[in-house]
Formats: structure tokens, sequence, C-alpha cells
């Protein structure tokens, strides 16, 4: 029986995870950490994780020129401007969760994979979420293919 993913979509790093046999597994990146929530575009191609991260070249709160540090963060605040495109942070978001989905299944954890359902999740998300920013999350997940089967507060 396939197991529902749980998606960690953080601020700052994001992680897909399964419990089988009572034990958690977990979708890392290349280096075994989780994947950073950071995103760019290069002529509309999103550029995601540890490949947008290697761009930024100064610190900032939430993006630096086009590079988006806390996509959740735009969620609920309307459209965003990157590399002259406007973005609805749905989109951006979505292309996020696809960027993740995408690496979990060509993990080198097959067994793991094919225990999975990549079509449903159990997904986190801060206390102080609103309405709003929920409902974009939910789209954005759905425009990945992913069905929120429920929301789960962080502390």
């Amino acid at each position: 029986m396939a197991k529902t993913i749980g998606i960690d979509f953080g601020t700052t790093n994001s992680l897909i995870t399964v419990i089988l046999t009572e034990k958690a597994r977990y979708f890392l990146d290349g280096s075994n950490t989780p994947y950073p929530s950071i995103i760019t575009y290069d002529s509309g191609v999103p550029v995601v994780g540890k490949a947008a991260k290697s761009r930024l070249e100064n610190a900032g709160v939430s993006n630096v020129g086009d590079i988006i540090r806390a996509p959740k963060r735009l969620l609920g605040k309307g459209s965003k401007y990157i590399e002259g495109k406007e973005y609805q942070p749905s989109e951006v978001v979505r292309d996020v969760i696809r960027y993740l989905k995408e690496s979990a299944l060509k993990s080198s954890e097959q067994d793991v994979v094919d225990h999975c359902d990549f079509e449903k999740a159990i997904v986190s998300i801060p206390v102080a979420m609103d309405g709003r920013a929920r409902s974009e999350l939910r789209d954005a997940f759905l425009q990945a293919g992913i069905n929120i089967v429920q929301f789960v507060h962080e502390p």
C-alpha cells in the first residue's frame, strides 16, 4: 500500500519524508541536507534549490534581485515580477514543489519511492498562515500534481 508523503515546505529549507515500518525516510539533496527553498528563473525556466542558492551574492530578507529566498512568504501577497515577468505566488511555489517532487522521484532510494504516493501529501504550515495564503498554497500543490490531504500546524 502506498504511503502518503509529508512535506515541510519551509521558509529556508524544504523536505519530503515518509514513514515506512516505523522509520522516517527523508528525500534530501545530493549533500544529505534538505533542499534550500530558493528559486529564480533563467529565461522563464525555474532554477531551484542549491543551484539557485549558489547565485546569491548578497544577504537579503526575502529576495535578492530576482532570486526569491523565501517563496512561502509571497503567498497571500499578490503578484511578483521576476526577470520582468509577472508571477503569481502559487506559480513560484508550484515550481519549488515540482522540483522537490521530481528530485524525490529520481532519488537513489527507489525502494522508498516505490512505496510512496507522490500525488497526496500532508503539509506543514505556520500557525499564523491566513486563509488566502493557505488557498494559494493548496493551488500551488495541485498545479504540481499533489493533493494536500491535510495541513499540520507548525509549533
